[in-house]
């Protein structure tokens, strides 16, 4: 395991493999808060108070993950914690209903991304100007953005929406969207500046409300995903989408009784007491924040 888990140091901080045809591979630090939806993560928070160090681990599922990834992340992250001394505290985190922990890391925000490795997607450091992508922002408590169509079918007047160009990026306001959401695109417009573009991209802002104060932004908007239409759907509050989130209850069943460790879906809410056998192992997936010891 010495080898597997060459990265981890004493050093307080955070690593974050992503698992590649079943192995661990190192995310660059200049890439963190980005996940691929087809993908899994490992994730290693280190902290250290006076001269002890204590350990979070944090294993990450998308929402397109394969049952496969899904179980090597679950396998990965046993081991990492016996590789530390069986001291951490694991989480497991789900696509859109992450821990308040494991946000937290991301002061930016999260960017769910498409695609995955299978795919041939990956987590690339560059300072390129040819990114052309649409990123939907939403939340109140939980604000995270998501890789969206690049089409005006994909605004609403209640969310935030960033053009990113890659010399240029463009936020646009929905009329509706509240203050959290705003200030969360503001701050990831400028780390992507910062961190994916080496400072070198232009930071423009649109009020949905008023777009013909920011004529020349919007034309430029409008020749990359086309005219806008006349009207823009509501879109959905962001306290119904929080208490959604809230709400949903999973079950998993760990077992590797075929010699290989595997998490597999039981059921989601109702949750009765007979679906549990008292020889094996399960995980409740309640939407928030969520131990597994």
């Amino acid at each position: 395991m010495e080898q597997t888990f060459r990265a981890v140091t004493r050093t307080p901080g955070i690593i974050i493999w992503r698992i590649e045809k079943m192995e661990l591979v190192l995310v660059p630090e200049k890439t963190h808060g980005n996940f691929f939806e087809g993908d899994c993560y490992l994730l290693l928070c280190t902290k250290k108070s006076g001269s002890t160090l204590t350990y979070s681990i944090h294993y990450w599922i998308g929402a397109e993950a394969s049952q496969d990834e899904q179980g090597a992340a679950a396998v990965y992250a046993v081991q990492l914690d016996d590789f530390l001394g069986s001291s951490p505290v694991q989480y497991r985190e789900v696509q859109h209903n992450e821990s308040n922990t494991f946000c937290g890391y991301f002061k930016q925000g999260i960017i769910y991304k498409k695609g995955g490795v299978d795919s041939g997607m990956k987590h690339v450091v560059t300072n390129s100007s040819d990114v052309q992508r649409l990123l939907h922002v939403k939340g109140q408590r939980k604000v995270s953005a998501k890789e969206v169509e690049m089409s005006w079918n994909s605004f609403n007047l209640g969310d935030v929406f960033l053009l990113d160009i890659g010399k240029s990026i463009i936020q646009w306001n929905g009329p509706n969207s509240n203050t959290q959401e705003r200030l969360k695109a503001m701050l990831l417009a400028k780390d992507i500046r910062d961190r994916e573009r080496g400072g070198r991209a232009e930071i423009g802002v649109i009020e949905g409300d008023a777009e013909d104060k920011s004529a020349s932004l919007m034309e430029v908007l409008c020749s990359v995903i086309g005219q806008r239409p006349a009207s823009l759907p509501a879109g959905t509050s962001d306290e119904k989408a929080d208490q959604e989130q809230m709400s949903q209850v999973t079950l998993y069943h760990v077992s590797d009784a075929d010699g290989e460790m595997k998490v597999r879906e039981v059921a989601s809410r109702p949750l009765v007491q007979d679906l549990l056998n008292h020889e094996d192992c399960y995980i409740v997936d309640q939407g928030g924040v969520e131990t597994i010891r």
